[in-house]
């Protein structure tokens, strides 16, 4: 996808330099008519060596004009990263990192038991809930599946889970702690997730 992608902004930009040079030879072709018009009627007197002057800097305007294309297609381009960044300036801030129940909990978490109550989640505000009315409670040590259809909710439950996803209503608690009361390095500091896809960056570590 991402080879198709440059091959058609390669495209776009050499068949916008074939018709920048395409203006340069109507130019060339008007220029060198009306010289030899006006040169046989009468009309004005043209010196030569002016003519030739233009005609040869009509022809570097084609280079000029290729150097303008590209480089206003390379700017559309990096500004594509700009954009980006003006809008994660804008995305809502996560959780504090710290909070004071951390010092209520030094010990925090001790078995690892736990427990929802009326859980309801969702991705945005106007989106319907991934997650609605889930309470279940899971003592420390147990080992437990969460099977379903995609779509169903176990990567939101995760996400919940380490405050990814806040919840709109309802708790879940570790260990009789409430985790919307913790900060995010203590509670992600604690909870260990390995991904479906255990990918960070695509590419070579070199790069």
């Amino acid at each position: 996808s991402h080879s198709r992608a440059f091959f058609i902004f390669i495209a776009s930009s050499r068949w916008l330099g074939f018709r920048m040079d395409g203006l340069v030879v109507i130019l060339l072709i008007v220029s060198s008519f009306l010289a030899v018009v006006f040169h046989d009627f009468g009309w004005f007197e043209i010196d030569p060596a002016l003519v030739g002057l233009a005609l040869s800097l009509l022809i570097m305007l084609a280079g000029l004009f290729q150097w303008t294309v590209r480089q206003s297609a390379e700017i559309v381009n990096q500004m594509i990263s700009v954009e980006r960044v003006a809008g994660y300036t804008q995305l809502p801030s996560e959780a504090p990192v710290e909070t004071e129940a951390d010092k209520l909990h030094p010990d925090w978490p001790s078995s690892g038991g736990l427990k929802c109550q009326n859980l309801k989640v969702r991705y945005r505000d106007d989106l319907p809930p991934a997650l609605q009315n889930i309470s279940f409670d899971i003592s420390g040590g147990e080992r437990i599946g969460c099977v379903g259809r995609t779509g169903s909710g176990k990567s939101s439950l995760i996400q919940t889970l380490v405050r990814i996803l806040e919840p709109d209503e309802g708790q879940m608690l570790i260990d009789g702690v409430d985790i919307a009361t913790l900060g995010l390095n203590k509670l992600r500091h604690n909870i260990s997730v390995i991904p479906q896809s255990p990918v960070l960056f695509s590419g070579s570590t070199v790069r």
